[in-house]
């Protein structure tokens, strides 16, 4: 059943609202109501207020039918030339005539300050948030804050609102000469309860002291008569930032489980432990990504214990699935994340009960699909009613892949992992076509089309006017963008582009400015809506020491901001520069197949490795003065050494990545070309279940050791004439065990990608193509399983997935050729080059 919202009891019997129009025309007993929940109308009252242009961000609503309307949100002033002044955090509200007498009860005469518009024919009030009264230590807050960090007089003593529930409770950051902690204030009735879930949690982390596997923050001071909470503050980021920075991969969310598992096992410490009631464990009672943090140290703690409990562990895994699906609207992307943190709990700790996972994750879903509405959401009623629809999939057995992924609790070693990831729409809700937004298909359905993202168009022309050259835009998500350029003396130039505060309202949660720009950060250049910062010369702040190796005499060859750097020692050894932690590990490959980089070299967050002698394939393609032979010989070096690399035994420790990994990826740059503009929800979900229909049909075959990003500029080819050619391998941080036909298809559409771009005529892309293969089926049988290799079949349904990611990816590289949709043409094709004797090749085969 669906949800019990406020918005649908506004009119029983009546058609479910779709906007915050009909919601307010629902409730015609709040005047102010309109204004309340239509942040244009919001932001245009301010801004006619206070005289001042702005914008309304962070809202958050509680809507009482028939009686009251209360939000929090921050408004934002902007001067003439659109830079943001100080942010305000506000407490609007609107009464019906016949509760008008709690407008004055949040008046305090003595605090006229308090108050930015009063309307009492309208019922409304606009204050600051301190005026909350459900909050009685609200309006101290500053002498609160500093009273716990070093005493009211104390210099340095500071604080700042993190979040705000109206009338629920606050969180507050206050750090002054006592060190940092996070203060709490509640209404002084949840004191109780707020404290013995910290207690609960006290009990089992023993503290955060090292001496549980389970840490948590210490609860340091309790008022319950003005309900105030104060515990320690754990620095580090939270994993709900760094999942929106694609900074979490499967590791950290089988941490995820193992930290649940080692919560609900843990053993009670201390001589005040509660008694634990029969049949139950410790749960957190709120376990989300934002509940989460990843410290200093990388160890993850667990915070705010208010709602810790005691319960079953369906409770915890059921919060936390579905806060995965709220993260991006995307039940799919939920489940790979999912499946990894149930690997973790499986692996950690008992079974988990899959009927009464089910439920709980239901059941959570159903009290998440109040949010979008409460945030204001753009979209908030689609999205609401797709939660509620997904609740009673998952509840009654099926749930798409955040079903399968549920089904396959308590298995070990990612076997289930058969969720996809799919594109997310901000404005309209997830673009997953089962189970958000089932429809029959129409009878002719358009081919899809795809063009270069407008943002990465403006991004070239930023570059551009500065003397730069923009070499690729590479999606992270909806609000951020990487840039790889190269500046005016041909140095590498790398950089970032990030949406304003106001454009990201404007897609997450409907916000409108009232008459200014978007505003960015410091020395960003205004562009396309966001800002644009560039990092010359390996300066980076996340890749401890790329800029002093640039500084010392190397030479930066890559730099992803944020991500990763290549430079070239003076020595003429190449340094890999990573953030901390996040060092490639050792592959062995073959020497029969590749020669490698040895490895001379590592630290925390840096690798260096010898250099290979060499061309790439594509230096050799795109000279046209490289003979044929050359060529062909390099092709058959290749074939031959991926061939003895499949025939190689897989490391132990080497990702899986099947047919679902696969559309996963595939599905995510969609999702993001969609989130830009590229394309549209209806031509990424058919792509992506083009690419999902054209895997699972492919032959199956045994997993082998697989680059997973061959192409042409990884290979470098030595010692050119006859077969004795020598090819070296680069870059195998994405190594993996995979569908054989994975390397072959990739490589292959990268040469038709070559020929796309003008690097070369089809007959040489086609004439190393042919070699490739040749050289590939010279290999040795594998035991009869692959005697041939991965065949047509198998080759053609991965190569629909090579060029299905690559139109996605290159939407985001301005060219003057239509490279996108070339590739996205010929999506069903094996790679031909327009040459036909190529089809008959590998169909010989």
């Amino acid at each position: 059943m669906a949800p019990d919202l406020a918005f649908d009891r506004a009119r029983p019997g009546a058609a479910a609202p779709t906007t915050v129009r009909d919601v307010a025309a629902g409730d015609p007993a709040i005047p102010a109501l309109a204004d309340v929940l239509d942040l244009e109308r919001l932001t245009a009252l301010l801004a006619a207020t206070t005289g001042t242009p702005g914008e309304v961000s962070r809202p958050y609503l509680r809507h009482k039918p028939g009686t009251s309307v209360v939000l929090s949100c921050r408004w934002t002033p902007r001067g003439p030339d659109g830079a943001p002044g100080t942010s305000r955090d506000l407490l609007v509200r609107g009464y019906a005539d016949g509760a008008r007498s709690k407008l004055d009860k949040g008046l305090d005469p003595r605090r006229p300050h308090e108050v930015l518009l009063l309307d009492r024919d309208a019922g409304l009030v606009v204050t600051d948030w301190t005026a909350d009264r459900q909050l009685p230590a609200a309006r101290d807050v500053a002498a609160v804050a500093a009273a716990t960090v070093g005493g009211t007089d104390a210099p340095g003593a500071r604080w700042r609102l993190l979040r705000h529930n109206p009338e629920r409770r606050a969180v507050v950051h206050a750090a002054g000469p006592d060190g940092e902690v996070v203060v709490r204030l509640v209404r002084p009735a949840a004191v109780a309860r707020a404290a013995a879930g910290y207690a609960l949690l006290g009990a089992v982390s023993d503290g955060g002291t090292g001496t549980s596997p389970v840490r948590a923050p210490r609860l340091r001071a309790v008022d319950a008569d003005r309900g105030v909470l104060v515990t320690d503050w754990v620095p580090g980021d939270p994993l709900d930032r760094l999942d929106d920075d694609d900074a979490l991969d499967d590791a950290a969310f089988r941490e995820v489980g193992a930290l649940a598992a080692a919560l609900h096992g843990a053993p009670l410490v201390g001589d005040a432990a509660p008694v634990r009631p029969s049949g139950t464990v410790p749960v957190h009672g709120d376990l989300s990504l934002d509940q989460v943090v990843r410290a200093m140290d990388g160890e993850l703690w667990l915070v705010d214990g208010d709602a810790a409990r005691w319960g079953r562990p369906a409770d915890d895994l059921g919060s936390f699935a579905a806060a995965l699906v709220r993260a991006h609207d995307d039940p799919e992307a939920a489940a790979v994340r999912l499946a990894a943190v149930l690997d973790g709990y499986a692996e950690h700790g008992d079974a988990v009960d899959v009927p009464e996972l089910r439920a709980a994750v239901a059941e959570h879903l159903r009290r998440r699909a109040t949010e979008p509405f409460r945030r204001l959401e753009a979209g908030w009623a689609g999205t609401s009613r797709a939660l509620a629809v997904l609740a009673d999939e998952v509840a009654d057995g099926w749930g798409g892949a955040l079903g399968d992924a549920l089904a396959g609790a308590g298995r070990s070693g990612g076997s289930r992992r058969t969720a996809v990831r799919r594109g997310v729409s901000r404005s309209g809700g997830p673009t997953t076509s089962r189970p958000w937004r089932p429809a029959a298909a129409p009878a002719a359905v358009p081919a899809p089309r795809i063009r270069t993202a407008p943002v990465a168009a403006a991004l070239a022309d930023a570059f551009a006017a500065q003397g730069h050259v923009l070499r690729a835009v590479l999606p992270r998500s909806a609000d951020r963008l990487l840039v790889v350029g190269a500046a005016r003396d041909g140095a590498v130039l790398a950089g970032r582009w990030d949406a304003a505060p106001a454009a990201r309202a404007d897609r997450r949660a409907g916000a409108r400015t009232g008459g200014a720009g978007h505003a960015v950060r410091p020395g960003a250049v205004p562009t396309a809506g966001g800002g644009l910062v560039l990092q010359p010369g390996g300066a980076d702040p996340r890749l401890p020491g790329l800029a002093d190796r640039v500084r010392r005499g190397a030479v930066l060859v890559a730099h992803r901001a944020g991500r990763r750097g290549v430079v070239r020692d003076p020595a003429g050894t190449y340094t890999k520069v990573t953030r901390p932690g996040r060092e490639p590990g050792d592959v062995v490959v073959p020497p029969a197949a590749f020669a490698t980089p040895v490895v001379v070299g590592r630290g925390e967050g840096w690798v260096t490795t010898t250099a290979l002698p060499g061309r790439t394939l594509h230096v050799l393609l795109r000279d046209a003065s490289t003979p044929a032979g050359v060529l062909d010989a390099a092709g058959r070096a290749v074939g031959r050494g991926l061939r003895r690399l499949q025939d190689a035994p897989a490391p132990a420790r080497v990702t899986q990545h099947d047919a679902a990994a696969e559309t996963a990826v595939v599905a995510r740059f969609w999702g993001l070309a969609v989130a830009h503009g590229a394309t549209t929800t209806a031509d990424a979900d058919a792509v992506v279940r083009r690419v999902r229909d054209a895997l699972e049909g492919a032959p199956v075959r045994r997993p082998v050791l697989t680059h997973r990003d061959l192409h042409d500029k990884q290979l470098l080819v030595d010692g050119y004439g006859g077969d004795g050619v020598r090819v070296g391998l680069l870059d195998l941080d994405l190594a993996a065990v995979a569908h054989p036909a994975l390397d072959l298809a990739n490589l292959l559409v990268h040469l038709e990608l070559r020929v796309h771009q003008g690097v070369c005529p089809p007959a040489r892309a086609a004439r190393v193509a042919r070699a490739v293969i040749d050289g590939y089926g010279t290999g040795p049988d594998r035991d009869g399983i692959v005697p041939d290799g991965p065949g047509p079949d198998a080759l053609r349904a991965w190569a629909v997935a090579a060029r299905a990611r690559l139109a996605a990816v290159y939407a985001f590289r301005p060219a003057p050729r239509d490279v996108p949709g070339a590739l996205l043409a010929g999506l069903d094709r094996l790679p031909t080059f327009d040459d036909p004797t190529l089809l008959t090749h590998l169909e010989d085969r």
